[in-house]
């Protein structure tokens, strides 16, 4: 099992200790009565078309089935999940809205992404108050990771892309038509710039994820993925090669640019603040600005400081300021507070240090 899931591990899916949280074990018999007050046990008496998928995916990752046990809860909603209850041990829950979209061999994906999760440690990844896009991305990662654990599980490449295909839609067989290459192609609207808030996006969009199991169903690694090899090294850096490209080209961009804009608008008016506290912005002051940001940008700022008394300068800079800070520690605490030390740092050539601590310590009141 070991050598599977590090040939199929994502290159990007590195999960480091201060991202996990320790789950909290629940004792077998616990977990088992929980899950039987709200839905049905997958067992051979009950469900055992489930039960011989549940079977199917364990034997694919050499797990014993008694080490997972399995239910299915009544909801209209298409979920899935498997968490670690105890050691080596781990409970499947999936939602009977899945069960009924799906066949049997495109549950076989399901299941095997989501035991694949667990395998991976993915449900330890620690979301909190101070989320960070890293998180997120981590996230993202991870998906690729357990997507590709659900396609060894498949009897043919095609039942992985039809229940993505079908999770994507809601729809079953009496709507869809099965063109992959006409849902893989859908990719390219994604490259238009829209209004989406990409920086919490759990889980890359469905004809990502697709486009990462096309990867890998040509790649030679779909069918030697349980050996170690120098080739199946090779193989496996250039199917994450390709991946990471998808990512990068259809989601990271456009995080980074949205970033920097937030970052580029922090830092502005974090200057403008250290250069106002008179009440005015000099010549030299406006020349600094235009340095480090733009012309067009200062003129604007002077233009629109003209029209404001000296009291009403500093109170209304403040405000755009710690927006702007808001704004981009809502996005990432840590880049925040990194952008706020570093430009602070900056501005030592222009202001003495004890009013930008005062400074400081005024913009992160609220971070404690």
């Amino acid at each position: 099992m070991i050598t599977i899931l590090r040939n199929l591990r994502f290159s990007e899916d590195k999960l480091e200790s201060d991202k996990l949280i320790n789950p909290t074990l629940t004792p077998s018999s616990i977990s088992k009565k929980l899950m039987t007050l709200n839905g049905m046990p997958i067992s051979k008496e009950l469900l055992p078309d489930l039960y011989n998928v549940m079977t199917h995916c364990c034997e694919k990752f050499g797990i014993g089935i008694n080490n997972i046990q399995g239910y299915v809860y009544p909801s209209s909603e298409i979920q899935a999940q498997c968490v670690q209850f105890v050691l080596s041990e781990y409970v499947l829950a999936i939602s009977s809205g899945m069960v009924n979209l799906l066949n049997n061999n495109e549950l076989k994906f399901v299941v095997g992404h989501e035991i694949g999760h667990a395998l991976l440690n993915h449900n330890n990844l620690k979301f909190d108050d101070n989320n960070d896009h890293e998180k997120y991305r981590l996230s993202r990662a991870g998906e690729i990771s357990a997507d590709r654990l659900g396609f060894i599980c498949c009897d043919e490449d095609n039942y992985a892309f039809s229940a993505l295909m079908k999770i994507c839609s809601g729809l079953d067989d009496d709507y869809l038509n099965y063109d992959i290459n006409s849902f893989i192609n859908l990719a390219k609207n994604l490259k238009e710039p829209t209004n989406v808030n990409y920086f919490e996006l759990t889980h890359p969009p469905m004809v990502i994820r697709a486009r990462a199991i096309l990867w890998l169903s040509m790649s030679n690694l779909s069918n030697n993925y349980q050996n170690e090899s120098e080739k199946n090294n090779k193989d496996k850096a250039e199917l994450d090669r390709r991946v990471n490209r998808d990512l990068t080209k259809y989601i990271d961009n456009q995080i980074f640019t949205d970033l920097n804009v937030l970052v580029n608008d922090f830092k502005f008016w974090l200057f403008t603040i250290t250069f106002v506290s008179d009440g005015l912005l000099s010549e030299s002051e406006q020349l600094i600005l235009k340095s480090n940001f733009s012309e067009e940008l200062a003129l604007k700022l002077k233009v629109y400081l003209s029209g404001l008394s000296k009291n009403e300068v500093t109170q209304d800079i403040w405000i755009k300021l710690n927006k702007s800070y808001v704004n981009l520690k809502n996005v990432s605490k840590s880049i925040a507070t990194k952008e706020l030390n570093g430009t602070i740092k900056l501005l030592e050539k222009h202001s003495d240090s004890n009013s930008l601590n005062d400074l400081k310590m005024r913009i992160q009141i609220n971070d404690r």
